[in-house]
């Protein structure tokens, strides 16, 4: 689990606001912090019936987020745990309008 300024996150400190996108590996929400209001973007892996190299990839992916995190072209992550059934991501969620 990843600590954020002594904060320990877990799922339920999380309102969903919408889905963002599902995908092979699992989905990500636009979630409100409940405690400091900050929207952010959750991604959430299941751990059901992962092979290995899914895992790998999660965790490298977690890995990358966390060594660009200071950098202002990447995405930011706030924090990363997981519980019996999923892993998590939280990230600041950024909007922009996808229209030209």
């Amino acid at each position: 689990m990843t600590l954020v300024n002594s904060r320990t996150f877990q799922v339920q400190d999380f309102k969903v606001l919408r889905c963002l996108g599902k995908g092979a590996q699992g989905a990500v929400y636009c979630v409100r912090d409940r405690i400091t209001s900050e929207t952010m973007a959750l991604k959430v892996v299941s751990k059901y019936g992962k092979k290995k190299r899914h895992i790998r990839s999660l965790l490298t992916e977690q890995d990358v987020l966390s060594l660009l995190s200071e950098d202002l072209w990447f995405v930011n992550l706030q924090a990363s745990w997981s519980d019996t059934q999923n892993f998590y991501m939280a990230m600041v969620c950024i909007f922009f309008p996808l229209t030209g």
